[in-house]
């Protein structure tokens, strides 16, 4: 590339350590900054003034609808985003989640995680709480609370060590997490052709199918309320998880050889439920 690339990214560690190996790969471009703004709509601003190139951001925080002039142009590898059980050993009766003492103290992210964690252990004092992950698991640390979930990548990424801790990683027949969770898009103006064509060199199209499926399921249902997860395998089938809660939470799985129509299927299968609840 001949033009020197500018990247913004949002304050999440994610997509600043997404920037940080673009550049350490030197993927096509002389240089490259990092800006640790923090809102989406100031990165926007940025674009439209032409301070940045292209912005790295969570693409679980992207809306469906873009500004005028600005695109969704590509995103990054999927880091692991299933769920993990970080807690006192204390908290448990014996070797295995099931084993959980009543009353135990968990933190969550968001609600929908709650809502799966009391579907699974009804007996668990769940609080959600929006925090960074230091935040996070300081009240663990600090022994505010009993135990906590987040992503995978979360605990890897903050080098958090888990060793004198309980730990549980949940089976996407268990749990999932928000929708396109553990992914970084790329934005950029619609107009430049320089850096659109730089980014189609990057994108991942496989993670894209997946995360498409879980985005318009998202779309359907109300914030929080809706998690899913989305992979294909080796014969090219696609397999969703998702967890959706109207009156209780229900989950369903369903596999197919094509990604047309999946989406579709598991948003009728939910409304289905939503319907009957409300009869």
């Amino acid at each position: 590339m001949e033009k020197s690339l500018k990247i913004a990214s949002s304050k999440d560690l994610l997509s600043i350590n997404v920037v940080k190996q673009l550049i350490s790969e030197n993927k096509g471009f002389e240089s490259a900054r990092i800006s640790k703004k923090g809102s989406l709509d100031t990165i926007k601003q940025e674009l439209y003034a032409k301070e940045y190139d292209m912005a790295c951001i969570p693409l679980s925080s992207v809306p469906f609808v873009l500004p005028d002039g600005i695109v969704l142009a590509g995103v990054s590898k999927r880091f692991d985003s299933s769920l993990k059980f970080i807690g006192a050993p204390s908290c448990l009766n014996g070797g295995t989640l099931r084993d959980l003492k009543k009353g135990v103290k968990v933190l969550v992210p968001n609600q929908i995680i709650k809502d799966q964690l009391l579907k699974l252990l009804p007996d668990t004092l769940c609080e959600v709480r929006d925090l960074n992950f230091d935040e996070f698991s300081s009240q663990l640390t600090d022994k505010k609370v009993d135990a906590f979930i987040c992503p995978a990548y979360e605990i890897e990424q903050n080098k958090f060590d888990s060793s004198e801790y309980y730990e549980w990683t949940f089976s996407p027949y268990e749990m999932v997490g928000i929708p396109a969770d553990g992914v970084v898009t790329y934005i950029c103006r619609m107009d430049d052709i320089v850096v659109r064509k730089f980014i189609k060199d990057i994108h991942h199209s496989d993670i894209s199918r997946c995360t498409n499926i879980e985005r318009k399921i998202m779309k359907s249902f109300e914030l929080d309320t809706l998690g899913a997860y989305c992979s294909k395998d080796e014969r090219n089938n696609f397999h969703i998880h998702a967890s959706h809660t109207a009156e209780e939470n229900d989950r369903c799985f369903f596999t197919q050889s094509t990604s047309t129509g999946l989406a579709e299927k598991i948003i009728e299968i939910f409304s289905n439920e939503t319907n009957l609840s409300t009869i």
